[in-house]
């Protein structure tokens, strides 16, 4: 995987999806591949910004352009929980201090819409089934990769061409999943600048550890949000067409899924 695991790279300038998205596609394809092991036979990355339709546009035109042959692994999760990880990632990396309701704002006509747009699924796979075969995509549920990892990594390995009987005691580790959100107070804010823009300057890994421990030292705890009984059912009554055309598109049931 590349280093750091979210190159961006597809994404232009003027349509950045997201505040803390670097847009990486102006650097050229040199630096794009500088961020690759040239000796693996098998290289990828995780940018979770390529699939922000209709937010940004052109990604995976850009992506066909320059590797017409990759393999797309998608991600996906319950999509309604998706939303919730997304609002939390704004408190911690954005300074957003709204509760998720008013950050939801009025869904059909305001920005709340950005969240429900990247749990369209299905919406997102159309853009890039424009530009690439059915057979070069595969769809995974975070939630099988949560009950049996080996498997859902078969699944992948197999897709990918390589080894599928490969395992490793690193897939006992779950990355952020029970880590403790925090983000800077209001008056910390400038001292977070700061320390953003040593970061950037930093390798990747570096940067982020630097920030993570500044946010620690400095920041507040982030509770997880509930959803209201009818934030959800109009969040639902968006989402669930998409949801059951991911179904009949995949073949999967999504059996834990809210929706």
């Amino acid at each position: 995987m590349s280093e750091p695991k979210e190159l961006d790279f597809f994404v232009e300038d003027e349509e950045r999806p997201h505040p803390v998205a670097p847009a990486n596609w102006r650097r050229g394809v040199d630096w794009y591949a500088s961020h690759f092991d040239a000796s693996a036979a098998v290289r990828g990355e995780s940018s979770p910004n390529y699939t922000a339709y209709p937010s940004a546009h052109g990604i995976p035109a850009r992506a066909a352009s320059v590797v017409p042959d990759a393999a797309l692994v998608y991600i996906v999760r319950d999509p309604i929980e998706r939303i919730v990880s997304h609002y939390l990632h704004r408190v911690e990396l954005s300074g957003e201090t709204r509760s998720l309701d008013d950050t939801l704002g009025d869904i059909d006509r305001g920005s709340g819409m950005v969240f429900v747009d990247r749990s369209r699924y299905f919406t997102q796979i159309e853009q890039w089934l424009e530009h690439f075969p059915r057979e070069r995509l595969l769809v995974v549920a975070q939630e099988d990769l949560k009950a049996d990892r080996l498997e859902a990594m078969r699944r992948v390995f197999g897709f990918l061409g390589v080894d599928d009987s490969f395992a490793s005691e690193g897939f006992g580790s779950t990355h952020q999943a029970s880590a403790e959100k925090r983000a800077a107070v209001p008056l910390a804010r400038p001292a977070e600048r700061a320390i953003g823009a040593v970061a950037r300057r930093l390798p990747a890994e570096r940067g982020r550890a630097l920030e993570r421990r500044f946010r620690r030292v400095a920041g507040r705890k982030v509770e997880r949000p509930t959803i209201s009984p009818e934030r959800r059912r109009e969040l639902g009554g968006l989402l669930r067409d998409d949801v059951e055309r991911l179904r009949a598109f995949t073949g999967l049931r999504f059996e834990s899924w809210s929706l």
